[in-house]
């Protein structure tokens, strides 16, 4: 046995020189006697046929796969197929074939030779079969061996070996099946080399949110087949045994080192034992919701630099309109909920004793045929916004009213005459508020500060009437406006 596998390194060996020029996988086939020469193939395949090699021989077929065919550079995997007929007659010479590929790596898969066949019309000889690599990148060089097969008896032939990693690239692969040249036997045969890796699932998560990563596997044969044989994951996270997926929700927190391992349908296994593996759990993340109810002295819905109203509640609701959490505005008029999780909140407000919202959110609000803003206010008016700016409204006699860009109230009488009031001032939402509430879509980790809530004292508005007027030369005169206050 030694000499036969001795003899198939040396033929091997000996054409690495005449090789090294070829960059495409090649086959080689010889007993000692004959040989098929340099079979150099091309897109990745490579084949000889001889229907009359030699007395020792009389069918020989073989077609070798590799890249791109079969695999890649980072994913190896090279089948060599050998149908061969021995004649049983003397001189008995063993037929080697060897079948060569460069250029792979680098990969982190662990490789694994499988042969299997079987020997007819005879009961068949011993059959090796042995793979090897160059870190040199040499074709068919047989310097460094990966897997060793041993002597194989027939007249079924089927075996696995398991060999190791190579680091770096690029690489060559050789695969060397030496078969006996008797008993008489026809053989067919197919020997495999390919590498099968394993990667990590994903690195982080949180608690309380659902998590899913999956072990990466390349190369073998489906189905596979996954498991965890060393370390654990996180509580709350299951592994798939037929997927690789890790999916769950997270309960506990810490860092959770694992070694995965894939078993593919010929039994190839590969592991993660050199990755380190290790999924990272960090505590549920919370977020806040902070704002401002502001004292709007001058009734305009403009907030800056206006001060804050203490001891305001306000109210926090979840999705579904639960109360979650109450508060009261501070000293300068600012709130906060804290340790909140992602999700949809609402913040309300319970509007100051004595007072109308002037910054809020309006949910009867748009645009006329002229392009202005228009909105129905808490007073039940129409209001609307000139295109520079100029807001106006009607009262209850439907009769305008305007306010300047320099605050100051306007109105028009029923007589036509322009009155103005600089004391006077109306109070109003905005067109971003709605009814001391604001709906906030919270995700996860966030802290959102909302626009602020504004808030004027109510001011007594009577009714729009005419007091003392006399009509004299085509006009009023002596007419009185009751006018709106507003009292701060």
């Amino acid at each position: 046995m030694k000499k036969q596998i001795l003899k198939s390194a040396f033929i091997a060996a000996a054409l690495t020189v005449s090789l090294a020029a070829y960059a495409a996988p090649t086959i080689l086939v010889t007993d000692g006697v004959s040989t098929s020469g340099l079979i150099i193939g091309a897109n990745g395949s490579a084949v000889y046929v001889n229907g009359t090699f030699d007395a020792s021989w009389s069918v020989v077929v073989t077609a070798g796969t590799s890249k791109p065919v079969f695999g890649s550079a980072a994913s190896p995997n090279m089948e060599v197929d050998i149908q061969a007929t021995a004649t049983g007659s003397t001189p008995v010479n063993d037929l080697t074939v060897v079948f060569s590929d460069t250029d792979f790596g680098p990969t982190s898969g662990r490789f694994s030779a499988l042969l299997t066949g079987h020997a007819f019309a005879g009961s068949g000889g011993t059959v090796t079969f042995n793979t090897y690599y160059d870190a040199g990148n040499g074709l068919a060089a047989v310097t460094s061996p990966l897997t060793v097969s041993g002597s194989l008896m027939g007249p079924t032939y089927s075996v696995l070996d398991q060999g190791g990693s190579i680091i770096g690239g690029p690489f060559s692969l050789t695969e060397v099946v030496t078969i006996s040249g008797t008993p008489a036997a026809s053989y067919s045969l197919g020997a495999n080399l390919q590498s099968l890796s394993l990667a990590c699932g994903g690195g982080s998560g949180q608690v309380g949110t659902p998590y899913t990563s999956t072990l990466a596997v390349s190369g073998g044969t489906t189905p596979y087949a996954f498991s965890v044989i060393s370390g654990s994951l996180p509580p709350g996270l299951t592994l798939n045994p037929t997927n690789g997926a890790i999916t769950g929700t997270p309960t506990q927190a810490g860092s959770f080192p694992y070694v995965g391992q894939v078993t593919d349908s010929e039994g190839r296994t590969a592991d993660t034992s050199g990755l380190n593996c290790v999924i990272t759990i960090i505590s549920q993340c919370t977020g806040s919701i902070c704002g401002t109810v502001v004292k709007d002295t001058n009734c305009d819905g403009h907030l800056a630099g206006e001060p804050g109203i203490s001891g305001v509640t306000v109210t926090l609701k979840n999705s579904s309109g639960t109360v979650v959490a109450t508060t009261k505005t501070d000293a300068n008029g600012n709130y906060c909920f804290h340790g909140l999780a992602q999700g949809v909140y609402t913040v309300v407000v319970t509007a100051p004793a004595n007072c109308q919202q002037t910054k809020g959110c309006t949910t009867s609000c748009w645009k006329d045929v002229n392009g202005r803003t228009c909105w129905t206010d808490w007073d039940n008016v129409l209001h609307w916004r000139q295109n520079d700016g100029t807001h106006c409204w009607l009262d209850n006699n439907c009769l305008p009213h305007w306010k300047e860009l320099g605050g100051n109230c306007h109105w028009q009488c029923s007589n036509g005459t322009l009155y103005n009031d600089t004391g006077a001032t109306e109070t109003c939402k905005d067109s971003n508020g709605n009814n001391n509430e604001r709906q906030v879509c919270l995700q996860a980790c966030e802290n959102k500060v909302l626009e602020a809530f504004g808030y004027a004292y109510s001011y007594q508005r009577n009714n729009c009437q005419w007091n003392n007027c006399q009509w004299n030369s085509y006009q009023w005169n002596n007419c009185q406006w009751n006018r709106w206050e507003c009292h701060r």
